[in-house]
């Protein structure tokens, strides 16, 4: 996921240029994100879901 972001990450700053072009890979790139995003927030829930059943 970090390896993502940092290819995403605009590179100047100050840059329109570097910005316009970092917000195309953003979007290009954002099923990969949405890919990477689920599985942590998967195991959240399924740890959240194994919590609540044991204070039960």
């Amino acid at each position: 996921m970090l390896a993502l972001l940092n290819r995403l990450k605009n590179e100047n700053p100050n840059s329109r240029l570097e910005a316009f072009r970092a917000a195309l890979r953003n979007h290009r790139m954002r099923h990969e994100r949405d890919r990477l995003e689920r599985g942590p927030n998967s195991c959240r829930k399924q740890l959240d879901l194994q919590i609540a059943s044991m204070s039960r």
